[in-house]
């Protein structure tokens, strides 16, 4: 096993002695849900939890879609989770906590957080708060160019104790042809959704409400406040975590750890945050397993693949040794920024419009997958590429193999992460982001931990299926020029 329970946490302080240990959840069987694998399935679980909900609906992610427009194209989809919204029971706690900047964006002459307030405006508890993570630049730039500078780009979605961890964002194409990956939690997995709940109420508790003319001073006060906030819950679970004396249990599949990334410009002046980042957990585990497994194989995922200095850095320092890598991103026609139609509403992470002038996106991207492959031996880069299909599936897979080049299996499967990070520059630098590692008992194939890992495994091979490797030549010059430029803001 790649990490004993309290091992796991304490492998992403990367020992460093001054930050928090982060909190391990204990999984058991029953924890992790049968697999959820295309857009159809990720939309009628979201609008079956809203109907069923029985305590607390918690939307935490980038936007929702807005729905129908009086003129222009249609978005059904869209629709029907507005409406599954608007009928949460009353007495159901429902919190909606969107990204201030892309939620406020005015398309087809509404915006995402007007549409969601006005779908739930009957609940009595109803309301949409909006996280806005303060610009790094000097000036304040205009809607939708504001979103560059970063954004709230979590998504946790809480019904019960059911958590849906996931990269996809709440619209038409993530209810229909975009592709992402998704872990249900069930159960409550062990406390796992109760921090997620309360690291979702501390983040609202740090966001405006959506028709507020101006902030509260108890919002400011918990903006200010909010990586001592969130030191304090991590402390919290850490110690309602520990374990005594004959807690072990039998039926025990994995441990679950779960980190948050915050951009500098939100650490008021600390160099560091107080507890181990997304970006600081990445890279300790693959350090882990480079230094711990025979065969080492890091499978990586990422809809937008830019990996930062550090990271490339230390993925270099993986294959020098022995370790495998692949790395599965989205390729010129299936890539979220590829120039779309004009009559396609565009609702992209980065802050793009639609139609033309984006199409040096995707080769930009190229330039830098080509880069990656050449630059780290033993491993291999892949393109999806599927006809009407977006990518945007982000995760990690770790592997020790039974044998070098061997596929991943259930038996060789150490360890997942799943989330909202995209492994790049804007995740560690700009954004709000959260991951969760899943670290996995030993088991046999049989076992409960061994049918959760083959569904992992299963969840990277159908990811590749629409994928090759990476073709060799020249990325285009505008494609290079625009990626040296802004590099930082992909």
């Amino acid at each position: 096993m790649l990490l004993a329970a309290r091992t796991a946490s304490g492998l992403t302080t990367g020992g460093v002695s001054n930050k928090l240990i982060l909190p391990t959840f204990t999984l058991s069987a029953g924890d992790i849900a049968a697999p959820m694998r295309t857009p159809t399935e990720f939309h009628d679980y979201l609008t079956a939890g809203c109907a069923r909900a029985q305590h607390r609906v918690q939307i935490g992610s980038l936007y929702i879609g807005a729905g129908s427009p009086a003129v222009g194209k249609p978005a059904p989809l869209e629709d029907r989770f507005l409406s599954a919204l608007s009928s949460v029971k009353s007495d159901v706690k429902l919190q909606v906590l969107i990204d201030g900047h892309r939620g406020s964006r005015e398309i087809n002459g509404t915006s995402s957080a007007a549409a969601v307030s006005s779908a739930i405006s009957d609940h009595p508890g109803g309301g949409v708060r909006l996280f806005s993570v303060p610009s790094p630049l000097p000036v304040e730039l205009p809607s939708p160019l504001n979103e560059a500078a970063g954004v709230f780009h979590m998504k946790a979605y809480i019904f019960d104790d059911d958590l849906l961890l996931t990269g996809a964002n709440l619209s038409e194409e993530y209810f229909s042809d975009r592709l992402d990956r998704y872990m249900l939690f069930k159960n409550g997995a062990g406390g796992l959704v109760d921090f997620y709940s309360e690291l979702l109420d501390t983040l609202s508790d740090a966001s405006s409400s959506h028709g507020d003319s101006n902030e509260s001073p108890e919002v400011t006060l918990n903006r200010e406040n909010l990586i001592p906030s969130l030191e304090k819950l991590y402390k919290k679970y850490n110690e309602e975590l520990t374990p005594t004396a004959g807690s072990s249990r039998s039926d025990t599949i994995g441990h679950a750890v779960p980190t948050i990334q915050l951009p500098a410009c939100m650490r008021k002046g600390r160099p560091e945050l107080p507890f181990p980042s997304d970006s600081e957990t990445t890279m300790n585990i693959i350090d882990a397993a480079a230094s711990k497994f025979r065969h080492p194989w890091v499978g990586l995922s990422s809809a937008y693949l830019n990996p930062t200095d550090s990271l490339a850095q230390i993925f270099g320092e993986y294959v020098n040794k022995g370790g495998e890598a692949t790395f599965l991103t989205a390729g010129g026609s299936s890539h979220g920024f590829a120039p779309k139609k004009k009559d396609t509403d565009d609702e992209g992470e980065g802050g793009g419009s639609s139609g033309s002038g984006r199409g040096w996106i995707p080769d930009a991207y190229l330039h830098l997958s080509r880069a990656l492959k050449n630059s780290l031996k033993n491993s291999s880069v892949l393109h999806y590429e599927r006809q009407g299909w977006t990518f945007h599936a982000k995760g990690m897979w770790l592997c020790d193999l039974a044998a070098p080049s061997n596929p991943p299996s259930s038996e060789s499967l150490k360890a997942v992460v799943v989330g909202s990070g995209n492994y790049g520059s804007r995740s560690e630098n700009l954004d709000v982001e959260s991951n969760c590692v899943v670290i996995f008992e030993e088991g046999g194939e049989a076992s409960s931990a061994g049918k959760v890992k083959q569904q992992c495994v299963d969840d990277w091979n159908l990811l590749c299926e629409h994928a090759e490797e990476i073709s060799d030549g020249e990325t285009g010059v505008m494609g290079r020029i625009f990626f040296n430029l802004v590099k930082t803001f992909l």
